[in-house]
C-alpha cells in the first residue's frame, strides 16, 4: 500500500494495487530528467534527509556491489532567479533502505506539472 500521502490519486493507486494491476515503483523504474516530489521523508545511509514536499529532479542510479547499495543521484533547483543547482545524492543500502529500493513510490512520486 502506499503510504504518506492521501488524496483521490493515492486511494486509486492503492486500489489498483490491491487488484493487482499496479505493480510498485522501484529504484529501477525512476527516469533520467523526470521530476520527482518527496512524498514521505527519508533518511539516507550517510545520514541525509530528503524532507517531505521536496521536489527533485532524477539524474542517473549508480550500484555498489561491494555494499550492496544504491546512489541516487538528483539535482535539486536552489533558485529560480539565478538557475542555480545542487547536486544530491541518496544512499540507499542493502536490508537497512529495502523498502525504499523496492517500493520507491512510498517515497517518491513524478511530479507533472499541468500545461
Amino acid at each position: 500500500m502506499t503510504t504518506g500521502c492521501s488524496g483521490p490519486v493515492t486511494r486509486a493507486l492503492d486500489s489498483l494495487l490491491l487488484l493487482g494491476l499496479y505493480s510498485s515503483m522501484t529504484i529501477y523504474d525512476l527516469n533520467p530528467g523526470a521530476e520527482y516530489k518527496v512524498v514521505t521523508s527519508i533518511q539516507d545511509f550517510h545520514g541525509s534527509v530528503f524532507t517531505e514536499g521536496q521536489r527533485l529532479r532524477f539524474v542517473e542510479r549508480q550500484y555498489l556491489p561491494y555494499d550492496d547499495g544504491h546512489t541516487l543521484i538528483f539535482t535539486e533547483d536552489r533558485d529560480s532567479r539565478t538557475g542555480s543547482v545542487r547536486e544530491l545524492r541518496m544512499h540507499l543500502q542493502g536490508t537497512d533502505h529495502r523498502d525504499a529500493i523496492e517500493n520507491t513510490d512510498h517515497y517518491l512520486r513524478e511530479f507533472i506539472t499541468e500545461a
